[in-house]
């Protein structure tokens, strides 16, 4: 949004203040979405270090670290399990499987 498009913005200071403040406030959106998103995935490298040490715990019978996030309800391994989903698409279609 530019003040060119609103050229009653310029003669009236209160406009122009307002419009500062919902850029101010668009640009604090934008800085806690990219917070979030930090956020989320330190969880999720955390989670995979659990669910990569349940697996290797001799304590735990368990199929494989998959199974343990599933288990907990975790989907920390979903961009990984999308990408392999895409690579067997990719192999079936072209008859690699």
């Amino acid at each position: 949004m530019s003040d060119q498009e609103f050229p009653l913005v310029e003669s009236s200071p209160i406009l122009v203040d307002l419009l500062n403040q919902v850029r101010r406030m668009e640009n604090e959106r934008v800085d806690l979405l990219q917070v979030i998103a930090s956020l989320r995935a330190e969880r999720d490298e955390a989670r995979r270090e659990v669910c990569m040490w349940q697996s290797i715990s001799p304590q735990h019978d368990t199929n494989g670290i998959f199974d343990i996030a599933d288990q907990r309800g975790w989907d920390c391994y979903k961009k990984q399990n999308e990408a392999l989903d895409r690579i067997a698409q990719f192999d079936q279609e072209n008859g690699f499987l």
